[in-house]
């Protein structure tokens, strides 16, 4: 079934996407998309953007947000394996359910899902995921707010977006994760604000004696100055400890520091469009023992987001020194993603977007370690809660990490349980597990 999807990977190249399905946000290890103002209500009561998670009428938020699916489909190279593996049929279970709690002076949404596979010939691939995430937003004092986050993650690598942002994915093995985020904003005054949060990863690979076990621990302060309506400044700074067991180099070292700072601008044109630029430099001390080979790397990009009537377009360019886990060390990455939802005929939609990952350094033989993930998705919108949809996706992994250059094709049909008020189809995408918790 499917194979090698970040985050919450589905079936044959379809489901993935498929889980309810959000406007993307980039979390990788940082990539801001800038927010647009919250607009007036402009839609009929109890309609939302189509990939909104959650259902309601103005003025009442919904308390549950649940997406059902099931989907046959096709599979090239089954499992990833190296070189090109068989390919097989397949169908796929998949499943989210939301408990959303609205308060006076913050909210909690409580999320639980799971992935069924189930293939045709290939039946040691068979498999169930599963995770679980707490997202909560408290205000503590009329100038102070508090954030939280938890996720727990069990799955495979095929489905790990905390993989898939390094842009390396080994053949299948079962991965476990852990994520937590927590932070304070702080409005210093009418026009400033202070951030501080802490993010924690936490990478396992209980059946894979070649893979580490992989934690990364990063906390970031933040100062954003608004100048007017459509323009905001900001300063930042991050630091993350990583730990490795053990690296691929002769160097004993298996925990290091990446410092990062940065200035960002973001403009707002419009209700419905804003941009965000960010430029700065990172600092790792110990850059040449683990296979970073410098020590000062640039650090920052640009990124938009753009909303036309129902329709939405979350594009961006990043270039940052990440830890690459299991595989041990870092690499100086450049990062290109595309997230589009386009509705039309009132129960149409088209989902286009993917990733791109490129080693900016590149490798000791000159060529750079790459990898393309992108996804295509056209449904409608069959009942009040059933939608239909035709899905492919297509990832290409170049030589990296020791694990020899494979590609994979996936196609398939969906059919999906939505709210009623729910769009014709979501982002392929899909909601994300909760190992790609928030956090600059």
């Amino acid at each position: 079934m499917l194979l090698r999807k970040p985050l919450c990977a589905p079936l044959p190249a379809l489901l993935a996407f498929l889980l309810g399905a959000a406007v993307p946000r980039a979390d990788a290890q940082t990539q801001p998309i800038p927010e647009l103002p919250r607009p007036e209500p402009t839609e009929p009561a109890g309609q939302t953007v189509p990939g909104a998670s959650t259902t309601s009428t103005p003025g009442r938020p919904a308390s549950w947000d649940y997406s059902f699916a099931a989907g046959l489909g096709w599979e090239s190279n089954v499992g990833l394996s190296v070189g090109q593996g068989p390919s097989d049929y397949g169908g796929v279970l998949r499943g989210s359910l939301s408990r959303i709690v609205t308060k006076p002076r913050g909210t909690a949404r409580f999320t639980a899902g799971g992935l069924g596979y189930l293939y045709k010939e290939q039946t040691q691939y068979n498999r169930a995921d599963g995770d679980f995430a707490f997202d909560g937003l408290r205000r503590l004092s009329e100038k102070t707010t508090g954030i939280l986050g938890l996720g727990f993650y069990y799955g495979h690598s095929d489905n790990s977006q905390i993989l898939a942002e390094q842009g390396v994915l080994p053949p299948l093995t079962r991965t476990v994760a852990y994520t937590g985020s927590a932070g304070l904003i702080v409005q210093v005054s009418g026009q400033t604000s202070l951030s501080a949060t802490l993010r924690a990863y936490r990478l396992d690979f209980p059946d894979a004696e070649t893979l580490q076990s992989s934690s990364s621990l990063r906390a970031s302060l933040g100062l954003d100055r608004r100048l007017n309506q459509q323009n905001t400044v900001g300063i930042g700074y991050s630091a993350e400890r990583v730990d490795q067991p053990g690296l691929p180099t002769e160097s004993p070292v298996g925990a290091y520091w990446t410092h990062y700072g940065s200035g960002q601008w973001t403009h707002v044109f419009s209700p419905r469009m804003a941009t965000r630029l960010e430029a700065g430099a990172s600092y790792t001390p110990d850059g040449q023992a683990v296979g970073l080979g410098r020590t000062w790397s640039f650090f920052g990009g640009a990124s938009v987001n753009r909303r036309v009537k129902r329709s939405t377009l979350t594009a961006y360019y990043r270039r940052e020194v990440i830890p690459v886990f299991g595989v041990g060390g870092l690499r100086l990455a450049d990062r290109l993603g595309l997230d589009s939802v386009i509705p039309f005929a009132r129960i149409w939609a088209v989902s286009v977007g993917g990733n791109y990952v490129r080693d900016a350094a590149g490798s000791s033989g000159g060529a750079p370690q790459d990898s393309l993930d992108t996804y295509g998705s056209i449904g409608a919108r069959v009942s009040s809660q059933l939608r239909l949809s035709a899905e492919g996706r297509y990832f290409r992994r170049s030589l990296s990490g020791g694990y020899v250059a494979s590609d994979n094709y996936r196609v398939g049909l969906v059919l999906s349980l939505v709210p009623p008020a729910a769009g014709p189809v979501g982002s392929p995408r899909g909601r994300r597990a909760p190992e790609a918790s928030r956090g600059r």
